[in-house]
């Protein structure tokens, strides 16, 4: 599967993007670049934009979805949860200098 970007618009401007590709493995797709313009929080387009990539997905044949997501970022930790998504146990930092850490999470398809 190629990477397939998603992107949420309102009134022509961008107000949220999601891609899902390939990890590597074969077996597992990975969610990544997910961002949702702050005036669009809390609309449904987080869920949108998540469930897109969950489909992909599922339809590349993919057995499960893993993504990251900062430490410190709740709401999209709530909305990976709302969608069954779980931690994995894997951290990493998110770049060398920043010493917050991210969550992988994965979700069975």
């Amino acid at each position: 599967m190629t990477r397939t970007r998603f992107v949420a618009e309102s009134d022509g401007q961008a107000i949220g993007m999601a891609s899902v590709g390939d990890t590597g493995s074969g077996r597992a797709g990975s969610v990544t670049s997910f961002w949702v313009h702050p005036r669009a929080r809390g609309k449904g387009v987080g869920d949108a934009l998540l469930l897109a990539t969950v489909e992909t997905a599922r339809a590349a044949g993919y057995d499960e979805l893993l993504l990251w997501v900062v430490e410190d970022n709740a709401h999209a930790q709530k909305l990976y949860d709302r969608h069954g998504f779980t931690r994995t146990g894997a951290t990493q930092l998110v770049r060398p200098g920043d010493d917050r850490l991210e969550y992988e999470m994965s979700r069975t398809l």
